[in-house]
């Protein structure tokens, strides 16, 4: 689990616009005016952008909207592009995005295929363990992946980033998980905490995890899966957050 402060230093920019933040816990440190939103159970730091979302997290629908429904092109695509990684996240965004939309002929990327894209290329990129250089530029790759690397940032604070500049709204959601090393009935301690994220695509909030994602080989089943299947392995106390008709309790759990 990244602590609050890099969650703080990840979001401010010194260029640009600050990254849209959200949140279903409160930082504690830094300088952002973060604000709470009842009505969508989160921390923001721009609650104007928030209510032109103007969509609560609800049940989403089964159909998910894509132009690139071949998954091995897109694996390939994000294995052959090469960036530097020292360049902003911004570049990073605007070349993927540019790549996908080029990879077919006559295809106009959804949101739903930029998420794809973005879970891609950043699964694969966490799954490499090849050193990166040091960067002191908060919004490079290297400096991300380093705090990650580190234990002190989450690949949810990363991916959330990634989608602000595809401009999609991203929330990071905090629960407990039940990987590989839970026992069936142990107790939920404070190892089992981790980071999630919600993405808004074609009208409805869909789940992403793209460090369960991630590996030489892209796990496709931990992005924007049916929430119904995901409830088995990821709780958070945060019941919109479910995104499931009936929420599941962290007894339950």
């Amino acid at each position: 689990m990244g602590n609050n402060v890099s969650v703080q230093d990840s979001i401010r920019n010194k260029e640009g616009p600050e990254p849209w933040f959200m949140s279903t816990y409160l930082p504690k440190n830094g300088n952002l005016s973060i604000v709470y939103s009842a009505e969508y159970d989160l921390y923001t730091n721009n609650k104007s952008e928030l209510a032109k979302v103007a969509i609560n997290p609800h049940v989403p629908k089964r159909v998910i909207n894509y132009n690139i429904t071949d998954d091995k092109l897109i694996e390939s695509m994000c294995k052959e592009i090469l960036l530097d990684r020292l360049v902003s996240l911004k570049v990073i965004i605007e070349t993927l995005l540019s790549c996908g939309a080029q990879s077919q002929s006559d295809v106009t990327l959804t949101d739903a295929d930029k998420v794809k894209i973005m879970y891609f290329w950043l699964s694969l990129q966490i799954a490499r363990t090849t050193p990166v250089s040091i960067s002191a530029d908060r919004y490079s790759f290297a400096y991300q992946i380093n705090q990650i690397r580190q234990s002190r940032n989450t690949c949810a604070v990363l991916f959330a980033l990634m989608c602000f500049y595809a401009k999609i709204p991203c929330v990071i959601i905090k629960g407990f998980v039940k990987g590989g090393s839970y026992y069936p009935q142990e107790k939920l301690k404070e190892k089992y905490t981790r980071e999630w994220n919600a993405v808004l695509v074609d009208g409805h909030w869909r789940l992403v995890d793209v460090l369960w994602g991630s590996g030489e080989t892209v796990d496709t089943r931990y992005l924007l899966p049916d929430p119904e299947m995901l409830r088995f392995t990821h709780f958070t106390d945060r019941v919109k957050w479910q995104l499931v008709v009936e929420p599941t309790t962290q007894l339950a759990f």
